[in-house]
């Protein structure tokens, strides 16, 4: 359900409605499956989910952080490549006539990846980070601890890609594996400044990590979008190929 701060914007609660009949069509292994979304009795929006028994992305690191033990490189890549392969089908979704109607993403974080207890990691919240979207623009500073998983060119207001989707998961991909913050940053205007700096070698901080895998972290994360990869499926199957 949404939290009452949010049900005060009459269009946010309306594209939280709309915007899960939408994901409500996506369905892959990858993809935490939106069961049904209405209003209760009296009045109040909501989405039905599909449970998943574990844990999300962000614990599991933050368990091997607390240990002072690295995360395992080969585990979190396998848990990237089943976010991506989530991610493609989105990207790859056909609408009811056949046409090609992409879904975006758009809040890919440690939160929204979810990985069960038989070993399948699934992307979390598609449906509702376009009207998340809106809440940060009708209530500013409400959503700033998501701003350092944006893509450059989304926080200077070029709409959603499966381009701004790879930079978001490269962002996740480097902090799984560094247990470190990327792009820490207070206000959209210091964040900007932040990202004029080059990305910190991950191969420094993880020398045990495979160096093709350090790099294709690094092409996730080129400030260009047409120097990212071409596709969520693409580097899904170079990361499988890999492991």
């Amino acid at each position: 359900r949404l939290q009452p701060i949010f049900e005060l914007d009459s269009v946010f609660r309306t594209m939280f409605v709309e915007e899960a009949r939408v994901a409500s069509t996506l369905r892959h292994r990858h993809i935490v499956a939106l069961l049904g979304a209405g209003h209760t009795p009296d009045g109040r929006p909501y989405h039905a989910l599909q449970w998943v028994h574990g844990v999300d992305l962000a614990r599991f690191v933050d368990w091997h952080h607390d240990d002072q033990r690295p995360t395992p490189w080969r585990l979190v890549t396998r848990i990237m490549a089943h976010a991506l392969r989530g991610l493609a089908a989105a990207h790859d979704r056909c609408d009811a006539s056949g046409a090609l109607s992409p879904v975006y993403h758009r809040d890919v974080s440690p939160g929204n990846v979810l990985c069960d207890v038989t070993g399948i990691a699934r992307l979390a919240d598609f449906g509702v980070a376009k009207a998340m979207d809106r809440a940060s623009m009708t209530m500013p500073g409400l959503l700033k601890g998501k701003l350092g998983y944006s893509a450059p060119e989304a926080l200077r207001g070029t709409p959603a890609s499966v381009q701004s989707d790879l930079w978001s998961a490269g962002v996740v991909f480097w902090e799984a594996l560094t247990a470190e913050r990327l792009f820490g940053a207070k206000g959209t205007p210091q964040l900007l400044d932040k990202l004029k700096a080059p990305v910190p070698s991950l191969a420094e901080r993880r020398p045990d990590v495979p160096g093709e895998i350090a790099a294709l972290v690094h092409d996730l994360l080129a400030k260009k979008p047409d120097e990212r990869p071409a596709s969520a499926a693409e580097t899904a199957g170079w990361l499988e190929s890999q492991l």
